[in-house]
């Protein structure tokens, strides 16, 4: 998917000020999208709702093993705002632009591109069916019409830039817009007998299936205290794992942006230092994103009447089991974003815990049915979390929603005439 992208006009920090506060898109491009749902045949194969909040947690537990420091270095993709320069001067994802560039001849308006963060972006990453299924090719043919629906985020996934000290922290109401959409993908034509003789195939009566993974989101209740218990039920043939974290009550509030999370001058500062090295509010991240476990005694998963771990996770288990999951290596630094530098970093804006009930391990891109099934017995899965206890709660505190993943193993199974089903 390749776009342009746009905010707003920055807005100078005061009268006669010499820089623009601006709004910045967030990390990663593909943040902008709020839901998908695919369509085979108009039946729904696949519906991921909170798919930024999905993909934000997924990516920054992997993203360092996927050659994230090539892809940070295209800044079409957004893998990190601090990719893009000003003149050769700043990282305009992290700093205010300055009215005057730095070899003093180019003076800047607040509607030129470096002041709305106008640019071509690219969104190459994709869940499910789309990028991770079994199979990279899809026979058109046999599951008729495909129907692809994307909803959009609110401005709430958008960010300050930090603001000059000598400025007023003065901002353009957030806003962004996208236009020239265009989508590409490879078609590939297959000899006649191939056809035919997948035709032949479903006529008598072969089954053609399709394997991906699928993403269930569940909400808890918010509140200011980590100590509650969130419950839901689920039927799946593989129930892969399950994840929880905490997020901001009010993360779609378009008035409570806060500012990305370097304010030096990053001028001479290679990339991975500058993601490595923020230290403000977002790391280099739209508050819309931010997973919180700060203040965390205990948390435990209970499926059906087994508790599991036996023994309660503490901050440090989470993260072990977050590393044992993605088989990390039983090394935290195999994958984690390199804006994740420590455990106090972890707990304030990547906080997540993690059950895993499927086969850990390379399997060569083979897609494993190995998680446990509840398809015929639904199960009722309990997120039981403490917090230290020692905090006096009131009305005026932050708000957090438990927000819990539960990943499955999907099929899709294709029959002779279109005929699509799920299981």
């Amino acid at each position: 998917m390749e776009f342009t992208g746009e905010t707003v006009d920055g807005v100078l920090g005061k009268t006669g000020g010499s820089y623009y506060n601006t709004l910045r898109f967030p990390r990663n491009t593909f943040s902008l999208i709020d839901s998908l749902m695919i369509k085979f045949n108009n039946v729904v194969v696949q519906n991921i709702t909170d798919y930024n909040v999905v993909q934000n947690i997924l990516f920054d537990i992997v993203s360092n093993n996927q050659d994230a420091d090539g892809r940070m270095n295209c800044s079409m993709l957004n893998n990190d705002p601090s990719v893009k320069v000003a003149g050769d001067y700043r990282y305009i994802g992290c700093g205010p632009i300055s009215t005057t560039l730095v070899d003093g001849t180019t003076a800047l308006d607040a509607s030129d591109d470096i002041c709305k963060d106008r640019a071509n972006y690219y969104i190459k990453n994709w869940l499910g069916i789309l990028q991770q299924g079994n199979v990279n090719i899809i026979d058109t043919s046999l599951v008729g019409t495909i129907q692809i629906t994307i909803g959009f985020a609110s401005a709430a996934v958008l960010a300050k830039s930090y603001p000059n000290a000598t400025d007023e922290t003065t901002y353009p109401s957030p806003d962004y817009t996208l236009s020239d959409i265009k989508f590409n993908m490879t078609k590939i034509n297959m000899p006649s007998w191939w056809y035919e003789g997948m035709r032949t195939q479903l006529m008598n009566g072969t089954t053609y299936s399709l394997y991906f993974p699928h993403y269930n989101v569940f909400t808890g209740q918010s509140n200011p205290s980590k100590s509650q218990t969130t419950r839901f039920t689920i039927a799946s043939d593989s129930l892969d794992y399950v994840l929880g974290t905490f997020i901001p009550s009010d993360y779609t509030d378009t008035t409570k942006l806060k500012t990305f999370g370097d304010s030096t001058n990053n001028k001479d500062k290679t990339i991975d230092a500058v993601i490595s090295g923020g230290k403000g509010s977002s790391q280099n991240q739209s508050r819309y994103f931010r997973r919180n476990g700060d203040n965390l005694l205990s948390s435990q998963w209970t499926l059906g009447s087994e508790k599991l771990p036996q023994v309660p996770n503490t901050l440090t288990g989470c993260v072990q089991s977050v590393v044992e999951a993605f088989n990390l290596h039983q090394s935290a630094d195999g994958g984690f974003y390199k804006g994740c530098t420590d455990i106090e970093m972890f707990s304030t804006f990547f906080f997540a815990d993690i059950l895993s009930l499927q086969h850990v391990g390379d399997t060569s891109g083979i897609m494993l049915v190995s998680g446990l099934d509840t398809r015929q017995l639904p199960i009722i899965v309990e997120w039981s979390t403490r917090d230290v206890g020692t905090t006096t709660y009131s009305t005026s505190s932050q708000y957090w929603t438990p927000f819990i993943i539960a990943a499955e193993t999907r099929k899709c199974d294709i029959s002779a005439g279109n005929s699509v089903s799920i299981n």
